[in-house]
């Protein structure tokens, strides 16, 4: 029923010509995409939204999450050239990745660097990802964040970090009733 209600606002949004709406539909329909497992449908919304994101006034302000969820990803679609590209993408586009864009920034190099198997590259981003998040109020994303460790202390071999990031994990996946 969502899913039908996201193509009848889509479509509508087309005919109006209202690309700042469909940057949202498009970049929530790939967040669903995500977590369904459907990689080629959600880099497809992703270019959507770019594409649609192109075509406003002030395309700035949107570049930093939309190539950083492109560069997530095909690095967990093993495509870590394009992934690599979308990084460069934002090195060379997007302004203050020190300050307001970091967040998103930091999440796209603590997954190319685990795709890559650099596993203490990313750790040191995963660890700033978490902190960044704990800082906020979103818990899914904390959620995510300690889900993320868990997995990149389990490919360093370290069973006892990774089980404790995995408690935080699951603690909170309790608390939101997932």
């Amino acid at each position: 029923e969502a899913e039908k209600e996201r193509t009848e606002a889509i479509e509508l949004a087309k005919k109006m010509g209202n690309n700042g709406q469909l940057i949202s539909l498009y970049y929530n329909a790939a967040t669903d995409a995500r977590k369904q497992g459907y990689d080629k449908e959600r880099i497809q919304y992703l270019k959507l939204a770019i594409a649609s994101n192109e075509k406003i006034s002030r395309n700035q302000f949107f570049r930093a999450p939309l190539y950083s969820a492109m560069a997530i990803a095909y690095a967990q679609a093993d495509s870590l050239t394009l992934a690599e590209s979308y990084l460069e993408k934002m090195e060379n586009e997007v302004a203050d990745l020190e300050g307001r864009n970091r967040e998103t920034y930091v999440e796209a190099l603590k997954n190319f660097e685990f795709a890559n198997g650099n596993y203490s590259r990313a750790l040191r981003y995963g660890k700033e990802h978490l902190e960044i998040k704990r800082s906020g109020s979103h818990y899914e994303e904390v959620q995510e964040a300690e889900k993320f460790l868990a997995d990149v202390y389990e490919s360093m071999g370290n069973k006892s970090a990774a089980y404790d990031h995995f408690k935080k994990f699951e603690a909170i996946k309790d608390s939101l009733g997932n």
